[in-house]
């Protein structure tokens, strides 16, 4: 049971360092879009790829293993009226923004039944609101699991769920269509996608229960540290000896790598970012969903028509920093003016 001594839990809700933090693995994931680019195109050198797969990609189980962290330190978290108010507000939002890239982005698709269709038979979500589905589906299955069984079971499902996805990725070519279908990540389809993050979610709620300071979460950081050596040094040998940077195996070493971290990560900013801190800035709590709802827009939308002849002669990474640091500042800004702004903030 959680203790009411844990001064992580205790300070959770009310912290400046891990809203830095979560701020930090926004930007994060902006990079990753920004610099996944040439990894799709195979134009990025092996180190380059790695960055790209682990170096990056950590930020996205550590925003749903904080999620679920405050699942599982919420008071009232087994209520119907809890989960109500959660999965409303997260479908509000995903409400929303569907909306937005429905109506501005650009779609390959050429009319607006095959986008209609796309949306709502098919199920696949507009660019990076998959995650907000996904965030929809682990909270409610957590839910579901530790009102009626216990938070044993749920790390059980958890954990069931991750081998199963990795062991698909790493057994793909023996597994057929559905193997490559995993291996691909299916274009991030939101009701599939859950099978890997309620791993994390599942910690997270562990780690929320339990408190994040507590004797097994300090064993769970170290054992993730070690495991992320292990996993790296499994990586550069098998590349040594000749696997293809996108050969399963590889693709299943990175995919455990990047989820350790992103765990190890979050149990490093509960522990270390938030004693004491209380959150002085309003607005600095909805920035990272800002960054990442909006970051999407401007990549495509803008900084194609603003970024100066100078700035796209120096080559690939000099753009890519631009496009990183320009995209996050313009959310910045449009995130202050939604949160000034009332009738916005319930969307944000």
């Amino acid at each position: 049971m959680q203790t009411t001594e844990d001064p992580v839990t205790r300070s959770s809700r009310r912290s400046l360092g891990l809203d830095i933090a979560r701020v930090a693995a926004a930007v994060c994931i902006v990079a990753l879009h920004v610099f996944d680019v040439g990894v799709a195109a195979g134009t990025a050198d092996p180190l380059t790829v790695w960055i790209v797969a682990v170096g990056l990609r950590w930020a996205i189980p550590f925003f749903f293993v904080l999620a679920g962290f405050f699942h599982g330190s919420h008071p009232g978290a087994s209520s119907v009226a809890w989960l109500d108010k959660r999965c409303g507000r997260l479908l509000r939002v995903f409400v929303a923004w569907t909306a937005v890239y429905f109506f501005f982005m650009p779609s390959t698709d050429t009319t607006l039944g095959m986008r209609m269709g796309r949306l709502f038979i098919n199920g696949q979500t507009y660019y990076t609101l998959w995650f907000l589905g996904s965030l929809i589906a682990c909270t409610t299955v957590a839910w579901v699991v530790l009102r009626y069984v216990n938070v044993r079971a749920l790390l059980s499902l958890g954990a069931g769920c991750g081998i199963l996805y990795v062991g698909a990725i790493a057994l793909s070519p023996a597994l057929g269509p559905f193997g490559e279908y995993v291996r691909s990540q299916a274009g991030f389809w939101w009701y599939s996608t859950p099978l890997y993050w309620l791993a994390f979610y599942a910690v997270g709620v562990w780690l929320g229960r339990t408190g994040a300071s507590a004797p097994p979460a300090r064993r769970t950081a170290f054992l993730g540290t070690l495991a992320v050596v292990v996993l790296a040094s499994l990586r550069v040998a098998a590349v040594v000896c000749g696997t293809s940077v996108a050969s399963p195996l590889v693709q299943s070493l990175d995919t455990l790598t990047f989820g350790i971290l992103g765990v190890v990560a979050a149990l490093g900013a509960l522990n270390t970012l938030m004693r004491g801190s209380e959150r002085r800035v309003p607005w600095l709590g909805a920035l990272p969903l800002g960054i990442y709802l909006m970051h999407p827009l401007i990549l495509v939308m803008a900084l194609p028509r603003i970024t100066p002849t100078f700035i796209l002669a120096q080559g690939p990474l000099v753009l890519g920093i631009w496009n990183v640091v320009i995209a996050s500042a313009v959310c910045t800004v449009a995130t202050i003016v939604i949160e000034r702004f009332g009738p916005l903030r319930q969307f944000l």
